[in-house]
């Protein structure tokens, strides 16, 4: 492998190797990274299946994990730690962990069905710019290359890779396990089946139509019910005691209450020079300052697949229009009125309107972005519509907004890190001093800074900023934060400590929770009545001795989303009705102030016309979800059989 790295060094593909390393260098440790791990390189920190996996391999994980997270923090703001939560993947070192250990599984997998890359698949990889731009550059820093030209800054690239200290046997070792998993992955993904029962189970699912009868329960009517009976002051008592006891329902809040003062760039007098927006414009232009993206024009010829079972001989016209198109390319827009099935495109010799990234889906802007010039063919490729030939019109280079353009918002934006910065300095040395007796230090700089004065209170359920920060002070403590393009300094004035209020303060209140929770349990025992009765009872008689209403549902699947929101607006739970197979069948929903009882009267399913018309869509729909799924259960089954041990003095060093 470093023959070939070598070799494709010196040779005529030089450019793309640079930014295959790249690709793979993105997300490795800094270099004090490096220098921290320089002295393990002999030391292992994962051993699967008596295989070592070194520690600085393990380290540069760690960190590429870490600043995925931390770019994902960045996009989602206060979201986003719940949305990590929710995926497993707030721990770096755990993500670092099983993303190793799961390489080397597949790399091991692939030895065992002699998978070797050769020199000429490599020099192939290499060589082919829709693997380098789909499969590998979206790891690329952004900021290193020019998306449509595919142009290098070869100087910020050399800073780059000084400052990660990428080495030649890094590389090696990392394109190939890298490549190796791939392959495996592909293989795994190859042998997976997906029955026609199962796409037409889901298609049923989905689309069948079914209608319902939904009897109403009114909890005010048990209120009511409720009201008029007699009440003892003993009853009111005990249940007052009861819900302190197991809830503290009744107790009042703590209360605080304080100061804050808000600061903002413009009153700080933060400045930003001219050969700070230039420097900043020119290390972020091509992240940032996209003022219209690159564009692709092409023709287009469809061939659509209605019938699953034709599809391969659709698959052999489109092949044989390929070959007729390739004896005279200019010929194309001749050959897209005759053939295309795309009418609209096909009656303008199957021209589309010029297009960027994500307007398409991924296989035909693929074939469309890597054509290499104007006039150049794809091969057939397939598309969710059918098999499909392009041929490049035109591509526009992507344009970027004027220095003069952007001025304003970068000096903004820097105005406002530059605030961000000195306020935080600012604040701590204004803490320390208050701690240390100067009971003049915060209002000596808000004075000096124009601070604007607020007061605020609040209780602890409350979720404001200011307000969480009051709950972690004592009186007489401050605390600061910055938060959008604000800073803030907060003091705590005063503490209101909960307490019990007595009975007689709040009887009424205590009163009409004691009936509302009886006419809670009366309304669940007579939803369970209704649901016992409705099997032999005629529904009339049931509506007059209970005193409810009900409604009948037309025909409506999942699909019909103005008459289930109708529904649901109106308080019907239709997620739970919709769910219902057999007819009969029966669901109830208690709501706080009403119960819902549902029952299937009808289904109608779809034909298997309206099947075969949609097979190809959803069979496509679930085969990218479980083909997921399948993948992951295979290689959760070589970690099952696999001896795998991780060497903890070593993994903690990274602390």
């Amino acid at each position: 492998m470093i023959t070939v790295m070598r070799k494709q060094f010196k040779g005529s593909i030089k450019f793309v190797l640079w930014i295959i390393v790249a690709a793979f260098v993105v997300g490795i440790a800094t270099p004090l990274l490096f220098r921290q791990a320089g002295g393990l390189s002999g030391i292992w920190a994962i051993k699967v299946n008596g295989q070592d996996i070194a520690y600085p391999d393990y380290a540069r994980e760690v960190e590429k994990q870490r600043q995925r997270i931390l770019a994902f923090r960045q996009q989602y703001g206060e979201y986003a730690d719940w949305l990590l939560s929710t995926m497993g993947i707030l721990d770096p070192k755990e993500n670092a962990y099983k993303a190793l250990v799961r390489q080397e599984l597949l790399n091991q997998y692939a030895d065992t069905l002699g998978i070797f890359l050769n020199y000429e698949y490599v020099t192939a990889k290499l060589a082919d710019p829709l693997f380098v731009s789909q499969e590998l550059g979206h790891l690329l820093p952004p900021q290193l290359i020019d998306e449509s030209t595919g142009v290098l800054n070869e100087g910020m690239f050399k800073r780059y890779l000084q400052r990660i200290g990428m080495n030649a046997e890094m590389f090696e070792r990392t394109l190939e396990r890298d490549l190796v998993e791939k392959i495996a992955n592909g293989i795994i993904a190859t042998s997976f089946y997906l029955p026609t029962f199962d796409v037409k189970q889901k298609y049923r699912e989905e689309n069948a139509k079914k209608s319902f009868t939904v009897l109403t329960l009114d909890k005010s009517i048990y209120k009511e019910e409720e009201r008029k009976k007699p009440l003892s002051q003993e009853e009111i008592k005990k249940y007052f005691d009861e819900q302190n006891s197991r809830y503290k329902r009744y107790w009042v809040a703590e209360k605080r209450s304080g100061n804050f003062w808000t600061f903002d760039p413009k009153s700080y007098g933060i400045s930003v020079t001219n050969q700070e927006i230039k420097q900043y414009y020119d290390s972020n232009k091509v992240k940032l300052f996209v003022e219209m993206p690159t564009k692709v024009e092409v023709r287009r010829i469809l061939f659509k697949v209605s019938d699953e079972q034709k599809r391969a001989k659709v698959q052999v016209r489109a092949a044989r229009t390929k070959d007729d198109i390739m004896q005279d390319p200019s010929k194309f827009a001749q050959f897209a009125k005759e053939r295309s099935e795309d009418a609209k495109s096909a009656s303008k010799g199957g021209l589309l309107e010029p297009f960027n990234k994500s307007v398409y889906e991924h296989n035909f802007e693929r074939a469309a972005f890597t054509l290499p010039q104007d006039g150049a063919v794809s091969d057939v490729i397939e598309t969710q519509e059918g098999f499909e030939i392009l041929q490049r019109v035109g591509k526009t280079a992507q344009t970027y907004k004027s220095l003069e353009k952007a001025s304003a918002e970068i000096k903004d934006t820097l105005a406002q890190k530059k605030f961000k910065r000195q306020f935080t300095q600012d604040l701590r040395v204004v803490i320390e001093k208050i701690e240390a007796g100067d009971t003049q230090a915060l209002s000596n700089f808000v004075e000096a800074h124009g601070g604007k004065a607020q007061k605020v209170e609040g209780k602890t359920r409350d979720e404001t900023p200011v307000v969480q920060r009051l709950f972690k002070l004592s009186p007489g403590q401050s605390d600061f934060f910055v938060e959008d393009d604000e800073g803030v300094a907060v003091m705590l004035t005063d503490i209101q400590e909960r307490y019990l209020p007595s009975l007689e303060s709040i009887e009424k209140t205590v009163k009409n929770d004691y009936i509302d929770e009886k006419a809670s349990e009366v309304l669940k025992s007579k939803t369970e009545e209704i649901k016992n009765m409705l099997a032999d009872t005629p529904l009339d008689q049931i509506k007059k001795s209970f005193k409810i209403s009900s409604l009948k549902t037309d025909l409506i699947s999942k699909k019909d989303t103005e008459a289930v929101e109708k529904l649901t607006k109106d308080g019907v739970p239709m997620a739970r009705l919709l769910q219902i197979e057999k007819i009969g069948a029966l669901v109830d929903v208690i709501q706080p102030e009403s119960a819902y009882i549902g029952r299937l009267d009808d289904v109608s399913y779809p034909s298997q016309q309206d099947f075969e018309e949609h097979r190809a869509e959803i069979q496509q729909e679930i085969a990218d979800q479980r083909k997921q799924q399948f993948t992951e259960g295979f290689v959760a089954s070589l970690h099952r059989n696999a001896r795998i041990e991780s060497n903890p003095t070593i993994i903690t060093l990274q602390d």
